[in-house]
C-alpha cells in the first residue's frame, strides 16, 4: 500500500510523505501555530484601529478572527503511513530489495543470455540496468552537493561515486563506439578501440558493484567487524600506494637517464657503438616503467 499512499499524496496533498519525518512535521506545528498567532493579533490590532466603530469611541464591538482548528493536524491514514516510511529498518528494506534488483539486472546485462552475433540490441535487463545506474549516479553527484566535503569522509560513499562514474563513462563510450559500427562483435576489434575501453571500464564498474553487496555483512555481528577491518587495510593500501607512487618515479628517472645515451644511438644510425643493450625496449620511456612496474611482481628478474 506504501506506493499508492505516496501517489496520492503526491497528486492531492503536499507531496512530503516521503522526505518530512514525523518528528520534523512535529516541528513545524509549534513554528506554524506561533506564526498564525502573530498574524491574527497584527490583524486584529489593525482591524481594531480601521474599524468605524472606533472612529465614533465605540469599542463594544470587537471583529472576529477566524481560526482553523484542524490547522497543523494530519490525517490518521497518512500520519500512519508517513510513521512507518520513516522507520530506518522499513527504509533499508526499500533500499536493499532495490539494490537486489539492480544486481539482477546488472547480472543478466553481463552474461546477455538473449545475445546474438552480429546485432548490437538492448533488452528489457539493459534497459533496467541503465535507468538504476544514471539513478544512483545522479543521487551521488546531488549528495556531493547537499553532503559537500563530508561526502567523502563515507569510504562507501566514495567507492559509490567511483563505481557508477565508471559504469557511465563506459556505457557513454561503448555507446559512441557502437553507434558507428555495423555489427557488436568485439572480438575483430582492437583492444583500444574506444568500444572495447568502454566496455572494460563497465566490466570493471560491474565487479565493483558485486563487491559492494560485502556492506550488507556490517549488520551481521560475526562479519561487521571483519568488513571494517578490511576497510581499514584498504585506506592505509591506499596511502601505501601513494608512496609507491613517489618511489617508482624517483627510480625510474634515475634509471632512463642511464639508458638515455642508447635511446640517443638508437636515433642516431650513423653512430657506432661496440656496446648495446640485451634488451632494447629498456631504452624506451614506456618500457621502462613497465618493467620498473613488474619488477615489483618479479624482483628476480636479472635484466635490470
Amino acid at each position: 500500500l506504501i506506493p499508492l499512499v505516496v501517489v496520492v499524496d503526491s497528486l492531492f496533498r503536499k507531496s512530503d510523505i516521503l522526505f518530512v519525518s514525523p518528528q520534523m512535521l512535529n516541528k513545524k506545528k509549534p513554528l506554524k501555530n506561533n506564526v498564525g498567532k502573530q498574524e491574527s493579533d497584527q490583524a486584529f490590532r489593525m482591524n481594531l484601529l480601521d474599524s468605524p466603530e472606533n472612529e465614533q469611541g465605540n469599542s463594544s464591538s470587537l471583529p472576529f478572527v477566524e481560526t482553523d482548528e484542524n490547522d497543523g493536524q494530519e490525517n490518521e491514514m497518512f500520519s500512519f503511513f508517513r510513521e512507518r516510511i520513516h522507520r530506518p529498518i522499513f527504509r533499508m528494506i526499500v533500499y536493499h530489495f532495490l539494490e537486489v534488483v539492480f544486481l539482477i539486472a546488472l547480472g543478466f546485462s553481463m552474461i546477455d543470455p538473449k545475445d546474438t552475433t552480429g546485432k548490437s540490441e538492448l533488452w528489457f535487463y539493459d534497459i533496467v540496468t541503465m535507468i538504476f545506474v544514471i539513478n544512483y549516479f545522479i543521487e551521488d553527484v546531488l549528495d556531493i552537493f547537499r553532503r559537500k566535503w563530508t561526502f567523502f569522509s563515507s569510504f562507501w560513499s566514495f567507492y559509490s561515486l567511483i563505481n557508477h562514474s565508471l559504469f557511465m563513462l563506459g556505457g557513454c563510450l561503448s555507446s559512441y563506439g557502437f553507434y558507428h559500427l555495423e555489427d557488436d562483435n568485439r572480438a575483430k576489434l582492437s583492444g583500444n578501440h574506444i568500444v572495447n575501453v568502454g566496455s572494460t571500464f563497465v566490466s570493471i564498474a560491474a565487479s565493483m558493484a558485486f563487491f559492494r553487496t560485502v556492506r550488507w555483512l556490517l549488520l551481521q555481528r560475526t562479519l561487521g567487524p571483519v568488513v571494517v577491518c578490511i576497510i581499514k587495510v584498504l585506506k592505509d593500501t591506499f596511502h601505501i600506494f601513494i608512496l609507491f607512487i613517489i618511489i617508482f618515479v624517483s627510480f625510474a628517472i634515475g634509471t632512463f637517464s642511464m639508458f638515455k645515451p642508447f635511446t640517443l644511438q638508437r636515433s642516431n644510425e650513423t653512430l657506432s657503438n661496440s656496446f648495446k643493450m640485451e634488451k632494447e625496449n629498456l631504452a624506451k620511456v614506456k618500457g621502462l616503467f613497465s618493467a620498473m612496474f613488474w619488477r615489483v611482481f618479479d624482483p628476480g628478474e636479472p635484466d635490470l
